[in-house]
């Protein structure tokens, strides 16, 4: 009996410390069964106990007395909510169950006990742990290093805790090799070293996390990486850093990769860091892609000025290494430049010959010195010249001799000497003035609960004996820094050629300081960098001249007065070309300009079209008043080639009823007409002329200088050439007799040319029938002394 019960104890202790058997079997005594040993926190839980007759336990007994302990505390029928037990009896034994509403341990030992002679002898048992499914891994992420050997290190977060054994698997495929590989992890381990062999830095690979455990098994979100673009670096080295010969505002900037890096070949991202020795803040410098090795200039560098520089690097958009070393470079002096400021006072009396002068100066905000050691001189005339005083404070007192009217100030350092200040010399000393100051105070600091980098408005009032005038404000900072955050570049407008971001304004707790400038940085994929620098009022800049459906990559720098902070890097992409626009300018061009060529064609050559264009101005010479009168012409000597109106005899004017005096042509001194103009051609009365339209005639004038009356016989007159080009008469070759256009030429009589047919006065040897032919051969005149004669009537 003995020997019965030590070997019941020992299975049951076995049972205990395996833990992990579905059930546990008493034979031949009892045997204990459970729905899972498994579960869902919370959820309920059936158990069976089955005991054989011919337990030693229960002979003798009609029923079995059976209780249930969960953990060592029994589940009896007063407690429902911890457990109901019920017994029966069934085929070759007593059958005990337990029902648990909720299992809300994460782990419990339920055992099936009898009664006998008033002690719990345990008869089985079984071991139940509780939890819930693995939750999605998240945040999965990986980094390559690429310090040999190089690995790929994947991290994830796991999620809440299951309470159960959750085991882990990487799996990975790369698309370019079409192989997959999986990794097994240990229970708990949330992170894996994927081994070179199992990536390839420059190929694109696929990752996931997949968790199991008894209750069910989740997967994670795919992650797609180029390994090398997750890299972090390693802080690179700055080997050099110092100036060329002769390269002035520049310095060139010699780095490399770390020693375990180096046989990284690739382009990379390089971001420097310079700051000057009296400077707190550090200024970035944008760098496009360099490859190693390979050094950079910078350059608009302060001359003679000390600089601070250190680097760090990144691919594509992997993670920045941390910084460099610090080196230190002097950029190459030159000569200082800019204006200075000075006060200058004179003492002494006139009847002295040295006059005490006290100058001061300081430098302007154009002024630069351009290196160290700066002294400055002060001298009598431009350099070279009497040096009056050399010193490196900005004071300087000497004594000047009468007579000398300025005094020039220059600043000099290693590299050379600055274009000198003029300072004028005023000895006369001005009338006193008397002001009366009704604010004492002007100047107040305030120090109380000031904190630095928070704006502050400041209002002055003025106060008067019967109140309180308006205020002036102003924002001030006590001081200030780069501001907390960036403006995020938005796109407002995009086209082929250009593209418009705008930004949002600077929280006002957040900018540290007044902003002074925004700067936005823009490349191409060439990394052409370009700057444009933006009004801060207006937060919106334009890029230009840019091409179409090309990438683009942009940050906006944002200044204060203590510092600059670079925003994040956007991408942007232009528009393509409109197709149909193309086609339209196509057509539009192929047809327009073969219409133009038409109608050119047609204006040219249509008469009634040319004339609307170029409309014909009728031609005296070919007008129809000429055939008026008979075609025959008259032969004139060669004597008749002009005419005046001073030729016409008085005597004739007379017999026409008229004075000299009465006549208009002879009171006014205008006497531009067309019958003028025709007189003053040469060719009137050429027995050659044909009439045939050959050359322009240029008009001419005849100016009268005063009345008929008074003017000399012997004068000859004044022909002045009109700016008309259009044919009046035409003419033909010049013969070697004729005159030259408006000469006169010495008559020794009167000529008479054009006058009535008269048969009184005519004294000159000419009959009348030749008078009256002449006046035939000219039928505008003619047409005159018509109208005047209808005038007479």
């Amino acid at each position: 009996m003995a020997s019965a019960w030590i070997a019941m104890l020992a299975m049951l202790l076995l049972a205990f410390v395996n833990g992990t058997k579905h059930e546990v079997e008493w034979s031949p005594c009892a045997e204990v069964h459970s729905t899972s040993t498994v579960v869902v926190l919370g959820s309920p839980v059936t158990a069976s106990c089955l005991i054989r007759d011919d337990c030693p336990l229960v002979k003798g007994q009609a029923a079995p007395n059976v209780v249930w302990k969960l953990d060592q505390r029994s589940l009896t029928e007063d407690n429902e909510s911890e457990g109901s037990t019920a017994a029966s009896a069934s085929e070759g034994g007593w059958n005990s169950t337990v029902f648990i509403p909720s299992f809300t341990k994460t782990r419990g030992v339920l055992t099936c006990s009898v009664l006998h002679a008033s002690q719990c002898q345990i008869v089985g048992g079984v071991d139940i742990r509780a939890g819930s499914p693995p939750d999605v891994p998240q945040g999965l992420r990986c980094l390559t290093n690429l310090t040999k050997p190089e690995t790929l290190l994947c991290q994830w977060d796991q999620g809440p805790d299951t309470h159960l054994p959750t085991n882990y698997s990487l799996h990975t495929e790369i698309r370019d090799l079409s192989e997959n590989n999986t990794y097994m992890l240990p229970p708990d381990i949330h992170h894996f070293k994927i081994p070179r062999a199992g990536f390839v830095l420059f190929s694109n690979i696929e990752i996931y996390v997949k968790a199991v455990n008894a209750l069910g098994q989740a997967t994670s979100k795919h992650l797609l990486l180029e390994p090398m673009s997750s890299a972090k670096f390693d802080p690179p080295k700055v080997l050099k850093f110092q100036a060329e010969p002769n390269r002035f505002g520049c310095l060139k900037l010699s780095w490399s990769l770390s020693e375990q890096q180096k046989w990284v070949v690739t382009k990379v991202n390089l971001e420097v860091q310079l700051k000057t020795a009296n400077s707190r803040s550090e200024e970035p410098v944008p760098v496009p892609r360099v490859v190693r090795q390979k050094p950079l200039d910078l350059c608009n560098l302060l001359h003679g000025t000390e600089y601070s520089v250190k680097i760090r690097v990144s691919y594509k958009q992997s993670q920045w290494s941390e910084w460099s070393n610090n080196k230190t470079g002097v950029t190459l002096e030159r000569a200082p430049n800019g204006q200075l400021d000075s006060w200058l006072k004179v003492s002494g009396e006139k009847r002295q010959k040295l006059l005490s002068v006290d100058l001061f100066w300081k430098v302007s905000k154009q002024f630069r010195p351009n290196g160290k050691n700066l002294s400055y001189i002060v001298s009598v005339r431009k350099p070279p010249g009497e040096k009056l005083c050399i010193t490196r404070e900005r004071h300087c007192a000497f004594r000047l001799p009468q007579g000398v009217w300025k005094v020039f100030l220059s600043a000099r350092n290693a590299a050379g000497t600055s274009q000198p200040t003029e300072i004028p010399v005023f000895k006369q000393r001005g009338n006193l003035v008397t002001v009366t100051v009704i604010v004492v105070i002007s100047i107040f600091i305030c120090s109380e609960i000031i904190e630095p980098y928070k704006p502050y408005e400041i209002s002055v009032y003025p106060r008067y004996k019967d109140g309180i005038g308006f205020s002036q404000s102003i924002s001030a900072y006590s001081r200030q820094k780069a501001p907390s955050i960036a403006p995020n570049l938005r796109v407002w407008e995009t086209g082929p050629f250009g593209i418009e971001l705008t930004w949002e304004e600077i929280p006002l707790l957040q900018r540290n300081g007044i902003v002074q400038s925004y700067r936005i940085f823009y490349w191409n994929e060439q990394g052409n960098i370009k700057v444009v620098d933006a009004a801060v009022e207006k937060r919106s800049v334009i890029l230009d001249g840019l091409k179409p459906s090309s990438n683009y990559k942009a940050f906006i720098m944002v200044s204060t007065g203590g510092g600059s902070l670079n925003g994040s890097e956007v991408t942007l992409k232009t528009e393509s070309l409109d197709p149909l626009a193309i086609i339209l300018i196509v057509i539009s061009s192929g047809v327009g300009l073969p219409l133009f060529i038409i109608i050119s064609v047609l204006v040219c050559c249509s008469k009634r079209l040319k004339i609307c264009f170029w409309p014909k101005i009728p031609d005296p010479a070919n007008s129809s008043i000429k055939k008026w009168t008979a075609s025959d012409s008259v032969q004139v000597g060669d004597t008749c080639l002009f005419f005046s109106f001073k030729d016409i005899p008085l005597k004739s004017l007379e017999k026409r009823g008229g004075g000299i005096s009465d006549d208009p042509w002879f009171r006014s001194s205008d006497t531009s007409d067309l019958g003028e103009s025709i007189c003053g051609s040469p060719h009137i009365f050429n027995p050659g002329y044909t009439g045939l339209f050959e050359d322009s005639v240029p008009y001419a004038t005849v100016v009268f200088d005063s009345p008929y009356s008074s003017q000399p016989p012997s004068q000859s007159h004044a022909y002045l050439r009109s700016e008309s080009t259009q044919p009046l008469l035409e003419e033909e070759p010049e013969e070697l007799s004729s005159p030259k256009e408006y000469q006169n030429i010495p008559v020794h009589r009167e000529q008479v040319f054009f006058r009535e047919c008269l048969d009184d006065g005519l004294d000159d040897g000419l009959d009348n029938g030749e008078l009256c032919t002449l006046w035939d051969d000219f039928p505008m005149l003619r047409a005159l002394a018509m109208n005047d004669v209808e005038i007479e009537t």
